[in-house]
Parts: structure tokens; sequence; C-alpha cells
């Protein structure tokens, strides 16, 4: 959505389809986990697969992406490519900022 090659710096974001062909490149497969379940989260992440998701409000951004690496009984753990570290997330606060952007997902 929106270019990144033109000023305004408003609407520079990919979503899940945009990035399918460079994920089958590197990582041979790639799946739309758009709309999934927490399930469906820790499936992957059970089986080493990161999961790349799109929230918002969190650091501030209307749509900031960050990959899941983990979790435990009450967070998800992810890479926070903003800050540069390994942060947590309460499952409610997850939820409410994961359908405020239309719980985008995508893994392998």
């Amino acid at each position: 959505m929106g270019s990144p090659y033109l000023s305004g710096g408003v609407g520079e974001v990919v979503y899940p389809n945009g990035l399918s062909g460079i994920t089958k490149r590197y990582l041979g497969t790639y799946k739309n986990m758009t709309g999934c379940s927490h399930q469906q989260i820790k499936s992957k992440l059970r089986k080493k697969h990161l999961v790349l998701v799109w929230l918002s409000g969190l650091n501030r951004f209307n749509s900031h992406t960050v990959t899941l690496t983990g979790y435990d009984e009450h967070y998800f753990y992810y890479n926070n490519p903003w800050t540069g570290a390994r942060e947590k997330v309460r499952y409610s606060y997850f939820d409410v900022m994961w359908r405020a952007n239309g719980k985008r997902a995508l893994s392998y």
C-alpha cells in the first residue's frame, strides 16, 4: 500500500501477499496467516517458524510489523525492528493491536 518513492511518508507499508515472492525465495514456502488464531501462531512457533505480524499502536505506529519468536503462558515474544530489542506483549494487548490492523500475519 502506498509508494516508498513518493514524498509524504504516509501509507508506505507492505502487507502479507506483497512478501510472498521473497518469502518463498528464501524460505521455500509461504503461508498467509491473516485472520488466524493464537493456536495457529503457536503451532508455527513450536515448529521454529517465525511469524510476522502487523500491529497498530505499537511504538506509536499506525502499522508496525514485528516478528514473533516465541510464547509462554501470558506473552508472545517478538523482535522489534524499531527498538532493536527482543520484547514481549501480553496476549490481551497483542489482540487489541493485531485486530486493529486486520489480524495480518504470515509465516512459512
